[in-house]
């Protein structure tokens, strides 16, 4: 998914999350190490650390967290919830916090 910002127009991200580990629900995709944020979309990702840096600019923010592990959102109804409730309780149970 790697584009360099001279594919969109020279546009930088607004956010650089460099992570220990990024999941994704593509299948077969392993972790990744980056992503870039602009506006509300990720914009890339990449399998290192430092594969989405083309995407800094002057005004972005950079969050190193080399410890973390970043897992997508889930939007679920009520009744999924359940389904999901193991997951849940295991990252309650390992000390989650909001990097953005």
């Amino acid at each position: 998914m790697t584009q360099p910002p001279s594919s969109t127009a020279g546009s930088t991200a607004d956010i650089v999350l460099r992570a220990g580990a990024v999941h994704t629900l593509v299948p077969g995709l392993p972790a990744q190490g980056a992503l870039a944020v602009r506006g509300d979309r990720i914009v890339d990702i990449a399998p290192s650390r430092e594969g989405v840096d083309d995407w800094i600019g002057p005004a972005t923010q950079v969050i190193d967290a080399p410890e973390s592990v970043v897992l997508p959102t889930f939007d679920v109804l009520p009744e999924e919830a359940a389904k999901l409730g193991s997951i849940a309780d295991w990252v309650a149970d390992h000390r989650q916090r909001c990097l953005l």
